[in-house]
């Protein structure tokens, strides 16, 4: 009797293990081989160098699979794990595994571009290399940076002239062929928010600047100087100046009204009437003469003090020769300029 109950049982026990069995074999066919359709294709990208881990996230976060387990079981199984794509796939969610793997291994019809945004650029730089490097209208990219990004909370009132000179980061970017101008400026206003506003939001509370004189100021020296000891000599000089009302005097912003490119202004130049001519106004100009680097960012909020109060740059190899007095800076200027 009790021998019976347990073959009984026994068979029972084996029924059900069976059953498991073939319920997770028909899961794991289903995942891999074909699941219930729910709507279209949709935009998937993998970015250059992401991990398959991040991959299987976002495909789970955004339904084209049901398992991580299964999905990276099944590109280690079929040896695919190094063959997906960085680029725009289009995926839907009745996809297989297998049909989701197939199609990210493909090449993308529009692999991404790279740019490199030089350190002081203008936006009408950026406007001119973007239309030549990646067929980007110059004059579309401008239009673009008159329109109001609101959701940038670091960035001047939109009602100043180019107003988002000096916040369009300078580095190198990841593009994709079909991205508009908007998207490019949102992409370099969210680096220098990354980059420059967020690790340094405290000291620039701080400090007696607001951000856009910051960013101001740190386009003309982005411009004067060169390396990272220099910027933090002329950004004392400079801020020492402007505590004192005192002249900037800076080729930088002349040359930005002029276009000229020269090392040293003309005594015509210094006489231009424009709120850009810092050698007949005093204080800053009404906005950056160009998008600044982190370095010069951090020149002005991290100046090192000196008893400097003139300064010039080498014709030869731009070093940069400093004077305490304007007799010594004339001095200067014929031992090195004339």
């Amino acid at each position: 009797m009790i021998s019976e109950y347990k073959k009984e049982k026994f068979e029972v026990n084996k029924f059900v293990i069976i059953l498991l069995l073939i319920l997770f074999i028909w899961f794991i066919g289903s995942a891999i081989f074909g699941r219930q359709a729910l709507d279209g294709d949709q935009l998937f990208i993998i970015e250059t160098g992401e991990s398959v881990n991040s991959i299987a996230n976002r495909l789970k976060e955004d339904n084209f699979i049901s398992s991580i387990f299964i999905f990276k079981s099944y590109l280690q199984l079929t040896d695919k794990g190094s063959q997906l794509k960085a680029g725009e796939h289009y995926l839907a969610t009745d996809m297989s595994i297998k049909e989701i793997v197939n199609e990210l291994i493909i090449s993308s019809a529009l692999e991404d571009l790279r740019i490199t945004l030089i350190e002081g650029w203008t936006n009408n730089e950026i406007a001119e290399y973007l239309e030549s490097s990646i067929s980007i209208s110059g004059n579309d990219f401008l239009s673009a940076t008159t329109r109001n990004y609101s959701d940038h909370s670091f960035l001047p009132r939109s009602s100043l002239s180019d107003y988002l000179q000096g916040y369009l980061f300078p580095d190198t970017y990841r593009i994709l062929p079909n991205a508009t101008p908007e998207d490019i400026i949102n992409k370099l206003l969210a680096t220098f928010e990354e980059k420059v506003y967020s690790p340094l939001a405290k000291d620039i509370a701080k400090s007696s600047m607001s951000l856009h004189e910051i960013v101001t100021l740190a386009s003309i020296i982005e411009m004067e100087v060169r390396n990272e000891s220099d910027r933090k000599l002329v950004a004392d000089l400079f801020l020492r100046r402007l505590s004192e009302n005192y002249p900037l005097q800076s080729d930088a912003t002349v040359n930005y009204i002029t276009k000229s490119g020269r090392a040293q202004s003309t005594i015509k130049d210094t006489k231009i009437d424009s709120p850009y001519n810092t050698y007949k106004y005093a204080g800053l100009p009404p906005g950056p003469i160009g998008n600044p680097s982190l370095s010069s960012i951090k020149a002005v909020l991290y100046p090192m003090p000196n008893s400097y109060y003139f300064f010039l740059t080498t014709k030869d190899d731009g070093r940069v020769i400093y004077g305490r007095t304007y007799d010594e800076h004339l001095d200067n200027k014929y031992k090195y300029l004339d």
